[in-house]
Order: structure tokens, then C-alpha cells, then sequence
């Protein structure tokens, strides 16, 4: 055995030159000198990954020579790494981050799963739509209550789908939903088949009032706008668990997490001087989930989502929290 006194002189040089490298904007290197009689080589810890945690340092878990083999007594010997970093999207985004179309591939990249998913059906149906039927939604997936007295039960699902026409109410639908629906989501990434149920709950609530509102006669209103009530539910419910916050509307004032429901209700009405006694039913259902079902065991269904490949989507969302 050879002993060594290995002196670590750790020198933390923010987004400046390392060792003739340019650093970039992704924070810092730490360039570890080694000394001692076998080795005279200089350990690198790569910068963070991501830019919001750049001020942060940790012990590196990797000690590599220029040669890639290590010189140290074998008990100590760490695994050599490769010596350049394989390029990925997310490495090229990040090195390109003051571009804007990177910061919105970036965002696109953060949605979870079962956000992303609805998303891509909307905007799938949508574009489809615009391709061969004019830009109208297909008939095969609006809400008839005669139709589905006989048998036609998805269309009490598949109005949710339905952003509208693929123009600027369609864009601006999915990107509200990206930022509401996706944040709600990523809080239940130690538990995605409660956001599954929550969803679900929200759903089955704004169709059994769409059904009733139908069966009265009055209308199919709330079924038309199926996914605008959903986004209601789901808007009403991020401002529940964001309580406290203070959020910056338009950039021209703040508000409270909790308030920003009734803006969102408020802003229809004066763009478009209509009110929906259905997002009424929209908020009672998230206010019925949040307090009596949220902190309750997902239901036998949902089970069956809490192990295996689904929970797994989700561990880069888990690992980001536990940092």
C-alpha cells in the first residue's frame, strides 16, 4: 500500500475561464489541484446542470487523470469518466439558452406526462381537424345527448379535447394549460395516480353537470366548452396549493395564488360578456377535491398506477425536489 497526502486546493471561479475553457452561463467549475508523488493531474467537477442551482458546489464523485486511468491505491480508485460529455438536446439547449426558441423547447420538455399527452391529442384532433374539416371540430366528437342515449358514450370525454378552432384560441388554451395543469401535476410526482384521480374526479363532475344542464333543457353550453371548464377546475386547484403566492399579471399588477380563478372567470366575461354558471360547478368540484379527497388514498383504479413504468415518468420531477 502507498500512502499519499493529497493536498485540495479548490478554487471556485464563476462563469469566467477555467483553465483556458470559457465556463459559460451554466455557473461554475471547481479545478481541483492534486498533489502527491504519483499523481499531478487536475480533477474536474463538470458544471450543474441546471442553471438555477449554478451557485451550488458538491463533492465531486469522480477523480479522473488526463490519461483516464486513476493512479490512486485501488481501495481508492474511482470509476474514470469520459473524458468529453456526449452531446443531448437538453446539454445543446442549455448551452443555447439565451435564445429564445431554446427557453421554449426547454419549457416544452418540462411537461409531465399526463399534460403532455392531453396536449398532444388536442392539438392533434385540432390540427387534423383543420386538414380535412375545415377547421371545425369533427362531429364524431361533440356532445349529443341523443346520440349518446344510444350507445355513444365517448362523447361525454371527448369535448375536453376540443381547444377550439387551431388558431389564437387554441394557443392560448394549451399554453394556459401547460403552465396550470403541468404545475399541479408535477406537485404530485410522489404520487401521480392521485393527479390521474383528481383529473378524473374533475371530468366525471363537469360532464354530470353538462348532462343534467342537457337533460333540463337547457342546452348544451357546458359540454361545448368542456375543456375551458376543465381548465377552470384545474386553475382553481393550482391556486389552492399555491396558496400565499403572489403572482405578476400581464406585468402590470400583483395578485394573490388564490385570486387568479376569479380573474381568469372575470377576463371572459369582459372579453367575450359571457358568464358560465358552470365554471361555478367547475370550482366546487376542485374545492370539494382539495379539501375532503387530497389527502386520501388514491382509489382502487388509480392504484394500480402507483409502481412500475407510469411512476417512473416521473422520477426526474422527484429528483429535482429532493436536491
Amino acid at each position: 500500500m502507498h500512502t499519499f497526502a493529497i493536498l485540495l486546493i479548490v478554487t471556485v471561479i464563476p462563469r469566467k475561464y477555467v483553465n483556458g475553457r470559457y465556463n459559460g452561463r451554466q455557473g461554475c467549475e471547481l479545478m481541483l489541484n492534486v498533489r502527491s508523488p504519483a499523481v499531478q493531474e487536475h480533477a474536474v467537477v463538470k458544471p450543474l446542470k441546471h442553471s438555477y442551482l449554478s451557485g451550488l458546489a458538491t463533492i465531486p464523485t469522480k477523480v479522473v487523470s488526463s490519461g483516464g486511468t486513476s493512479h490512486l491505491p485501488r481501495p481508492y480508485a474511482m470509476v474514470p469518466a469520459e473524458d468529453q460529455e456526449r452531446s443531448t438536446l437538453s446539454s445543446i439547449l442549455d448551452s443555447r439558452e439565451h435564445w429564445w426558441i431554446s427557453r421554449y423547447l426547454q419549457q416544452l420538455q418540462r411537461i409531465p406526462p399526463v399534460t403532455g399527452l392531453y396536449l398532444m391529442s388536442s392539438t392533434i384532433t385540432a390540427l387534423l381537424a383543420w386538414m380535412v374539416n375545415d377547421n371545425y371540430p369533427f362531429d364524431i366528437m361533440q356532445f349529443d345527448m341523443n346520440l349518446i342515449k344510444k350507445g355513444e358514450a365517448w362523447r361525454l370525454v371527448t369535448p375536453f379535447l376540443l381547444f377550439g378552432p387551431l388558431w389564437l384560441s387554441h394557443i392560448f388554451m394549451a399554453q394556459s394549460v401547460a403552465l396550470y395543469m403541468s404545475s399541479v401535476e408535477i406537485s404530485y410526482c410522489a404520487k401521480p395516480e392521485k393527479f390521474v384521480e383528481l383529473l378524473l374526479f374533475g371530468m366525471a363532475s363537469i360532464s354530470a353537470y353538462g348532462v343534467a344542464e342537457s337533460l333540463t333543457g337547457r342546452g348544451d353550453m357546458t359540454m361545448m366548452s368542456a375543456a375551458y371548464h376543465l381548465h377552470t377546475y384545474m386553475l382553481y386547484y393550482w391556486s389552492r396549493i399555491n396558496e400565499g403566492s403572489v403572482v405578476n399579471c400581464f406585468d402590470l399588477f400583483n395578485l394573490p395564488a388564490e385570486a387568479v380563478p376569479m380573474l381568469f372567470m372575470l377576463q371572459n366575461y369582459l372579453l367575450y360578456r359571457e358568464f358560465y354558471v358552470a365554471d361555478i360547478a367547475a370550482l366546487g368540484a376542485a374545492y370539494f377535491y382539495f379539501y375532503f379527497l387530497s389527502d386520501t388514498a388514491a382509489v382502487w383504479p388509480m392504484r394500480l398506477l402507483q409502481n412500475g413504468f407510469f411512476k417512473g415518468l416521473y422520477q426526474r420531477y422527484n429528483n429535482e425536489i429532493s436536491r
